[in-house]
């Protein structure tokens, strides 16, 4: 689950806005792990990061991150592939709102944001 606003995610737009590949730090490990989430939405859109509106692709990041990193939890580990596999364990993408506290279980695909013209 992904949260609203998140830090990382902004620290990872941030870094492909100023076009720097280290981040102090442990920052840095974090960011270098979110920012294929940011340029999968802004090639997905073929946008610039610096073309967007910051708060569209924050939150467009975050929900790609969220998906990427449910994919990951589910393929990196043969013991929960095998879980999920037999039906047994179920992992979903989920974005919590820290304005309004509701989580949001419904998340579109990279696809789906440019389908919708999202801009």
């Amino acid at each position: 689950m992904g949260h609203s606003q998140c830090g990382a995610v902004k620290a990872a737009i941030n870094s492909e806005i100023e076009n720097e590949e280290d981040c102090p730090s442990n920052v840095g490990k974090i960011v270098k792990k979110v920012r294929p989430a940011v340029r999968a939405v802004t090639n997905a859109l073929g946008r610039n990061p610096k073309s967007m509106e910051f708060n569209e692709l924050l939150h467009l990041s975050t929900i790609e991150n969220v998906r990427r990193s449910a994919n990951l939890i589910t393929h990196k580990s043969p013991v929960l592939q095998e879980l999920v596999k037999r039906k047994k364990l179920g992992v979903v993408s989920a974005l919590y709102d820290l304005h309004t506290g509701q989580v949001d279980f419904e998340l579109p695909e990279l696809e789906v944001f440019n389908q919708k013209g999202v801009s």
